[in-house]
């Protein structure tokens, strides 16, 4: 049996207790944050070494790789802040699904998370074009990442190259996509072995507003000024803090419900779309194999969980019910340097 919309909420209360340890706080303004190096003082800038690059201590983005002031950079995301589809975006899914996994496992860097969430940048910058998609999963960020070329959960995940308008803006390069990318399957994965992995079926996908630090390595920063020391540089959420990182950029794209339904979420024991379309006892029924809830279909197999959709993947535009078959995803992101591995076993 699935789990109704009283118990999955109970459910995820119960995991948020534990893995909201290693979620964080913040604003959502672009550009970077002072960079100064905490140093004993009651900040949240790491005093650890092992946090910043040899000769780049107080680094505004905890950058694990100096790309230099030349025309290429490659990029990690460090946050990717949901905003649209609302309960994409809720404390839930965001922070037990989202945040936790792609936040890396460096607790000396008050970074506690899974770091099994790789979304991976290479740019051009004298070209305009970037490189974009999932990394495989790391324990040793420092020595860099691979590309994930293969299926995964179903889906063909794949690096895409986009083109981009790049500018200029005082010390900041700017960049926007100049073309959306068509279809971007970028995985979550749930164990280190990569065994299991919810994928975000994306389609449409644009980079937006992008500010990238003078140094080369940073698409916003750690908030390290506005976290609070006296919390464990955990957000206070009463103060209406939800995020650890200043966001450099903006993500947008849609995902359809019919390739929501076929990405299951194995600790909620349903499909993408129930979850992004409400309550599973309204919405779902059983899924035969896996013992949970999809999204319910009428006589002609058409999804009937489109009431809270807000996008016709026919136009690319907004549309409402019973038109719409998508979720808008909008989301902020901010980036830090990482070596990009040329060849990977």
């Amino acid at each position: 049996m699935g789990m109704t919309g009283r118990s999955m909420v109970a459910w995820v209360g119960a995991v948020v207790l534990v893995a909201l340890q290693g979620v964080g706080c913040s604003s959502d303004s672009n550009g970077g944050g002072s960079g100064a190096n905490g140093s004993g003082a009651n900040n949240c800038w790491p005093t650890d070494s092992s946090c910043y690059l040899p000769n780049k201590a107080g680094s505004e983005c905890l950058a694990l790789y100096d790309n230099g002031v030349g025309d290429r950079g490659t990029y990690r995301m460090s946050q990717l802040q949901v905003q649209k589809p609302p309960l994409l975006a809720g404390p839930f899914l965001q922070d037990v699904v989202v945040s936790k996994a792609i936040t890396l496992n460096m607790p000396q860097c008050y970074q506690l998370g899974y770091g099994r969430f790789s979304w991976l940048f290479d740019v051009d910058w004298a070209a305009g074009k970037a490189k974009t998609g999932g990394g495989h999963v790391t324990q040793t960020p420092q020595d860099g990442y691979c590309w994930i070329n293969e299926t995964v959960a179903g889906f063909p995940a794949a690096p895409m190259t986009v083109d981009l308008v790049v500018g200029q803006d005082g010390d900041y390069r700017t960049f926007n996509t100049k073309t959306s990318i068509p279809i971007l399957n970028v995985p979550i994965f749930l164990d280190d072995a990569e065994s299991s992995a919810i994928l975000m079926p994306l389609h449409e996908v644009d980079l937006l507003d992008g500010r990238v630090a003078p140094d080369n390595d940073c698409i916003g920063s750690w908030d390290g000024d506005g976290l609070s020391y006296d919390n464990n540089c955990l957000p206070i959420r009463a103060n209406g803090q939800t995020m650890p990182w200043l966001n450099g950029a903006k993500l947008t794209g849609y995902i359809t419900a019919e390739e929501a339904d076929a990405v299951w979420i194995p600790e909620m024991s349903q499909s993408l779309c129930v979850a992004l379309s409400g309550d599973a006892n309204t919405y779902g029924e059983p899924d035969a194999v896996r013992g949970g809830n999809k999204c319910k279909r009428d006589a002609n197999n058409r999804i009937l969980a489109t009431d809270k959709a807000d996008w016709c993947s026919s136009t690319n535009a907004a549309c409402s019910p019973p038109d719409a078959d998508s979720f808008r995803l909008e989301g902020m992101f901010a980036a830090s340097a990482v070596k990009i591995n040329d060849s990977c076993p």
